[in-house]
């Protein structure tokens, strides 16, 4: 048996540039976080046998695309017994799934001792999501361009801490571009340019953004009144599609209100 780590992501920047074959073009900076699930993969002698604490996502799941398209390309079934250990919130923007999908792949490649050629995982893990070849890269932050999947490693910025604020919303990414109006996006590409040129410098925080969240904001009231409410204490910005918002620094309420009680706050960190 082992056991792997499938961290979640956020999006330090998101722009929503156009429409192409069907999806959305974005530019946007993904960060692995020290947040997690957690898999553990044991050899049997045929087929899959997952099982998970959340019983939601028990019949339907990345993993299942993720060993369809192992199998395929294999021209074999392999025997994986499974438990995912879910802590990434569904439909949070934090990448949960997505990491599950990479990280399955890459524990199947290492309990068989396949050496499946990098290429091959990258084309599996375009099939299953467009940030899912993020997650097979051995980096923790990138530039993710066209669709998402073209992958650029970038150094690490000068920010560490952050506060996850994390609603009993669920927001799936389909749903969300659904709701986006392209006149409306693309109005941040000066930020992004910052980004890129002060990128060694230690106040970039200012140039975080996510074309998202006028959508978001609107579609969920709820969400935005956690926004204007937690950006009191500094800079908030939604992760992916939603709807987890990072708060840029260390939050830790002393006098516990009601709006606070209503979500989930974890604290963690840039790896």
């Amino acid at each position: 048996m082992i056991e792997k780590k499938s961290y979640a992501k956020i999006n330090l920047l998101l722009d929503i540039i156009g429409r192409k074959d069907g999806y959305h073009i974005i530019e946007t900076v993904f960060q692995k976080i020290n947040f997690y699930d957690k898999l553990s993969l044991t050899k049997i002698k045929k087929g899959l046998a997952f099982d998970t604490n959340i019983d939601s996502i028990k019949n339907n799941n990345s993993i299942y695309s993720a060993y369809k398209y192992l199998c395929d390309y294999l021209g074999k079934d392999l025997g994986v017994k499974i438990f995912l250990q879910k802590n990434i919130p569904l439909g949070g923007g934090l990448g949960g799934a997505s990491s599950n999908a990479a990280t399955f792949l890459l524990g199947v490649d290492e309990l068989y001792g396949l050496s499946i050629p990098k290429a091959i995982l990258l084309d599996i893990a375009e099939k299953i999501g467009m940030d899912t070849p993020f997650f097979l890269e051995d980096i923790n932050i990138a530039r993710g361009s066209n669709y998402g999947e073209l992958i650029s490693q970038l150094d690490r910025v000068h920010l560490s801490d952050i506060t996850l604020i994390i609603p009993n919303i669920s927001v799936s990414t389909k749903y969300a571009y659904s709701l986006v109006d392209p006149k409306l996006c693309h109005k941040n590409k000066e930020l992004t340019k910052k980004f890129y040129k002060n990128y060694a410098k230690k106040d970039i925080i200012k140039y975080l953004h996510n074309d998202f969240e006028i959508f978001i904001y609107k579609e969920y009231p709820t969400l935005k009144v956690l926004y204007d409410y937690f950006s009191q204490y500094g800079k908030v910005v939604l992760s992916g599609s939603g709807s987890t918002m990072v708060l840029y620094k260390k939050y830790k309420p002393l006098n516990l209100s009601g709006i606070e009680r209503s979500f989930s706050i974890i604290n963690t960190s840039f790896l």
